[in-house]
């Protein structure tokens, strides 16, 4: 994946198409701010490369469904909703839709990587099959120790990676992102959440640098990327950490980070929480 693809906005037009397109699109036109991305919001005869189709009615969403055509599904303000059974993303209001937001529809749709977060020298974004060659070489006898190993069938991960782009990037919109070298566009480590298991429960932090990448800030430089993106973004009511006592290096990172150790427990392992995000709380 080049370096256009991570950073070039992909989107050009938003188009409604179905009963009271012509208001919709009125709407949309005017709920542009200035300094938005340049892309517009068209017609569906406009259609072309780029375009994130609207469907208002089931007839718009069978007919674009029929043509191969990805689509967000717009909910009614009143009424019952259409047929939508099978549609990948519905949406309500889509006039207050930021470009940014309309920018990741799109990439969901079209199975592209969402870009989480840049730093001077890393991107953090969504995982892809074709990085599964890297990110069995960040697994070396070092991380091995430390972290559950990738599958030995390398079609049996892909099939766990394939799952986990669907479900959990798909449903809920995070977990553990791929760590791109900027000046290589190399995948160098992953970093990123486990979903919590509940709306209360704090999200556990994770992870990986690779071992020609270590030593080098690689692992604070994203996981202060991924913080900085939970604060602003995901606001959970806490974030959780473990490692091994013996690794030494990562139980320093999160102490400078800010995390709290808690009591250890038996098993060794070493665990961390940082203060609630104030934002999740107010």
């Amino acid at each position: 994946m080049n370096e256009s693809m991570l950073t070039k906005q992909l989107l050009r037009q938003v188009a409604p198409m179905g009963k009271g397109a012509r208001e919709v699109l009125e709407k949309l036109q005017a709920s542009r701010v200035p300094g938005d991305p340049a892309f517009s919001f068209a017609p569906p005869e406009a259609g072309a490369k780029g375009t994130l189709y609207l469907a208002l009615d089931d007839r718009a969403f069978e007919d674009l469904r029929m043509r191969g055509i990805p689509c967000a599904c717009v909910l009614p303000e009143k009424g019952d909703a259409p047929d939508f059974s099978g549609a990948k993303v519905l949406v309500s209001t889509p006039w207050d839709i930021d470009a940014a937001d309309f920018e990741r529809i799109y990439r969901r749709l079209y199975h592209l990587p969402w870009i989480i977060e840049e730093t001077p020298r890393l991107y953090l974004r969504e995982m892809t099959l074709q990085d599964l060659p890297a990110l069995y070489a960040c697994y070396d006898e070092v991380a091995k120790r430390y972290l559950p190993p990738l599958s030995e069938d390398r079609e049996e991960e892909k099939k766990i990676l394939a799952a986990y782009i669907e479900k959990v990037y798909g449903l809920a919109g995070y977990g553990y992102w791929a760590v791109i070298e900027k000046k290589t566009l190399e995948l160098v480590g992953r970093a990123g959440f486990g979903v919590p298991g509940s709306a209360s429960a704090p999200a556990e932090i994770g992870y990986l640098i690779r071992k020609d990448r270590r030593g080098q800030g690689y692992a604070r430089e994203a996981v202060q990327a991924a913080l900085s993106y939970e604060r602003r973004v995901l606001q959970f009511p806490g974030v959780a950490a473990k490692t091994a006592k013996d690794n030494l290096p990562s139980r320093r990172l999160l102490l400078s980070l800010g995390f709290s150790e808690l009591p250890e427990e038996e098993d060794g392992i070493c665990r961390y929480a940082l203060f609630p995000n104030p934002a999740a709380v107010e």
